[in-house]
């Protein structure tokens, strides 16, 4: 596909919330990733851990910091429109989310221990393929999240299950869109209901009414501002990580879904979505990602549950 491209900042309109995250992204670049020093370091272990004999096991910071690494240059390029440059940190960002993802997934599936997974919010990692429009590996995702949901649900007591996947929240969404989006069947059931602003959108999804879409992904947005800040001891908010405050992944998946099916693609008169959609919106579909290929290879071979 042909990419955007925006020449100036001034050309697009972020929502101010952003400003903050963007300086923090920059000062965190600098310090931790200047000259891609670190990102460079676990590139290789990752390549060492893919040439090692035995069973594939990079060290269980390695994709963590690779894709926090893309994803701090996403949203530092973002700021431009799309680019060459942006285009790649985006793409490496969903990959190494959605194999990081599928990866802890599949070690959560052989017994009956709570699932086992770095992120708070798996989901977020699971519903990025889709905005890139990889329905395969977005089916896959959809799959892994639900099948994770359910045993969540089934080996968490009730109190852990809510204050977690049980929520309501940006889970319980993802999980029911996808199970809408790709006919899935699911067992899946939060102990707390959905919240309202959710469940407006997922009502609507579909729809080809303008005004009853523009509205909900209104409401949507501004449930996922009142949701984006640092987590505390005491308080986790779903969207705490820099890219997901950027690109609210959930609602532009529903985006990338109404595409795929051919709805009207409506704008939603909110910059919280518009703006990112814009710059995401016709990035190819494909790129060649040599370590990606070869790590997923490593967990296929070694690990029959990985899917």
């Amino acid at each position: 596909m042909t990419e955007k491209r925006t020449k100036n900042k001034s050309d697009l309109a972020w929502h101010p919330s952003l400003k903050k995250v963007f300086k923090e992204c920059e000062r965190w670049w600098a310090v931790h990733f200047s000259e891609r020093g670190d990102v460079t370091k676990r590139l290789g272990e990752l390549q060492r851990s893919i040439d090692a004999p035995g069973s594939f096991s990079p060290g269980p910071l390695t994709l963590p910091l690779i894709s926090l690494g893309s994803e701090i240059q996403a949203c530092i390029l973002a700021q431009t429109g799309s680019s060459p440059e942006f285009s790649q940190a985006f793409q490496e960002s969903v990959a190494f989310r959605a194999l990081e993802f599928r990866s802890l997934a599949g070690r959560s599936f052989p017994s009956d221990q709570q699932p086992f997974y770095i992120h708070q919010h798996p989901s977020l990692s699971a519903a990025g393929p889709a905005i890139l429009s990889q329905w395969r590996l977005a089916e896959t995702c959809a799959r892994v999240l639900i099948a994770l949901g359910e045993k969540d649900q089934r080996v968490n007591p009730r109190e852990s299950f809510r204050d977690g996947w049980g929520r309501g929240t940006v889970e319980a969404f993802v999980i029911r869109l996808f199970s809408d989006a790709f006919a899935i069947s699911t067992t899946y059931e939060p102990v707390n209901a959905l919240t309202p602003e959710y469940q407006a959108l997922l009502d609507a999804w579909r729809t080809n009414d303008e005004a009853i879409y523009r509205a909900s992904m209104q409401a949507a947005a501004e449930f996922h501002l009142t949701r984006s800040r640092q987590s505390t001891d005491h308080v986790t908010y779903e969207f705490d990580a820099p890219f997901d405050r950027v690109f609210p992944v959930e609602l532009l998946a529903v985006q990338a879904l109404r595409r795929r099916d051919h709805l009207p693609e409506f704008q939603t008169g909110h910059n919280l979505v518009d703006t990112p959609w814009s710059v995401v919106s016709d990035l190819s579909t494909a790129l060649d990602q040599p370590l990606v290929v070869s790590a997923e290879a490593r967990l296929r071979r070694d690990y029959p549950e990985f899917r």
